[in-house]
């Protein structure tokens, strides 16, 4: 019986650049095409089976290896293959390297309108009678942030809605509170970390299975 082989495969055969080849290729090309990490769900659409981190990072003990490896060529551009621990594979792309003043948070959006104060203060009540911030806000927020449990992560001082920052100013570390925006109505803040000031790269890091 005479099999057929795929152009894949015949490729492979003739160059030994295999299909898997051609993907991550196609990633890192689309990846120094990327002008910021908030346009990262470019990259999603297109390849849906990849893990993305973005925004703001610094160098601490659950960084990734390919942000550790940012900070220490300190160079913007796309970096990698870099071997993860579970035997996937990470490319980042760094867009910018700086040292400023960060604060962190994770948070819960809710609506603007009357009403929502009480929402929000029953909500707030339920953490501190135990219940979990990352539990709360995969229930009611309504950011797609809430699929990661309201994390946010680092931000430079005075980029942020003023009234969110002036409330991480007046809390300390682990602190949760509400407060209300005029722009996007009421939220629910939990303070990772307050002002401090430390290096950082902007970056978006895409984590794949299948380029080994």
């Amino acid at each position: 019986m005479k099999k057929i082989l795929s152009i894949a495969f015949l490729s492979t055969l003739i160059t030994g650049y295999s299909q898997s080849d051609y993907y991550c290729d196609s990633i890192v090309k689309d990846l120094n095409d990327l002008n910021s990490h908030y346009f990262y769900k470019q990259i999603k659409t297109k390849y849906p089976s990849t893990q993305i981190t973005h925004g703001l990072a610094v160098l601490d003990t659950n960084s990734s290896l390919a942000v550790k490896s940012s900070f220490k060529t300190k160079q913007t551009g796309v970096f990698g293959p870099f071997l993860n621990a579970d035997n996937s594979i990470s490319y980042i792309k760094v867009f910018e390297l700086g040292e400023d003043t960060l604060m962190n948070m994770n948070y819960i959006l809710l609506h603007k309108g009357a009403g929502v104060e009480k929402k929000a203060d029953s909500l707030l009540e339920e953490i501190f009678n135990g219940e979990s911030f990352e539990s709360i806000a995969s229930k009611y927020s309504l950011d797609p942030g809430k699929n990661n449990g309201g994390k946010f992560g680092w931000f430079i001082k005075g980029q942020m809605v003023s009234s969110i920052e002036d409330g991480i100013n007046n809390h300390e570390n682990g602190d949760v509170f509400n407060v209300e925006t005029r722009e996007y109505g009421w939220y629910i803040i939990e303070v990772v970390e307050t002002a401090i000031k430390r290096q950082y790269i902007e970056y978006i890091e895409v984590k794949i299975n299948n380029c080994l």
